[in-house]
């Protein structure tokens, strides 16, 4: 990767697993600019060329500002809210102006095209695509009621997996072995996150972001999926203008 190449790592959480990816890209020659927490673990890179705080309130315009300012040819976010975030940002950047064209290339370069934004934001929806290109994924379905965990049970080989919608990394998730399991955790997923798991989450994780998420009360929708038996694994590769030696 050559030299002059600038990255923005974003991540609203606390994660340490894209540090490693900020390393590599250290290590690469890539200028590396960042935006999270404090006391994130990308703040022990001394590499970094500079670090913003995530911030708790107005994250579009600071993410909007960060971009204009920095000019990064490629942007990293380390979390699923930061990808809603910065889809926010692009709807919002007039293409009228010089900063919000950059803005808005700069997203769409990192994240695809926006036509398809919509879908990265509801899991049903990203799944049907991926199947329709060909590519192998779980039997799914959306959950609106206890009847509709009854029929999906009765239907699809156990265990069962239930996601809650704009949910990431483990959380809003229920694996199930029985019906009895699946119609519990439906019911679990389906009401809005009680104040005092919000409340651990926050001291546990210091998640700010997902305590003041929680205070809206807001129920999100549900879906199943059959379980598929492997170790979990993420893969990220990066290359100016997708091409390579």
């Amino acid at each position: 990767m050559k030299n002059d190449f600038t990255v923005l790592i974003v991540s609203s959480v606390w994660w340490s697993a894209i540090t490693r990816a900020a390393v590599e890209f250290l290590e690469s020659g890539v200028e590396v600019h960042a935006i999270c927490p404090a006391g994130h673990p990308l703040r022990c890179l001394g590499a970094i060329r500079s670090i913003q705080t995530y911030p708790y309130v107005a994250p579009t315009a600071a993410l909007a500002d960060a971009i204009a300012q920095i000019r990064p040819d490629l942007i990293i976010p380390a979390d699923d809210r930061v990808v809603v975030t910065l889809h926010q940002v692009f709807s919002e950047a007039d293409p009228s102006t010089a900063t919000g064209r950059l803005c808005r290339d700069t997203i769409e370069r990192s994240l695809g095209r926006h036509e398809y934004f919509a879908y990265a934001q509801t899991r049903l929806r990203l799944i049907d695509v991926l199947r329709e290109q060909g590519i192998p994924t779980p039997a799914a379905a959306n959950l609106a009621t206890l009847e509709d965990v009854r029929r999906w049970c009765a239907a699809t080989p156990g265990p069962w997996v239930l996601k809650r919608d704009r949910s990431w990394g483990g959380s809003g998730v229920v694996i199930a072995d029985t019906q009895q399991e699946a119609e519990s955790g439906f019911h679990r997923l389906s009401q809005p996150v009680r104040m005092i798991c919000a409340l651990r989450v926050l001291l546990a994780d210091r998640d700010i972001y997902s305590f003041m998420e929680a205070t809206a009360r807001r129920p999100l929708p549900v879906m199943a999926q059959a379980h598929v038996t492997g170790m979990p694994a993420n893969i990220m590769v990066a290359w100016p203008a997708g091409k390579g030696k």
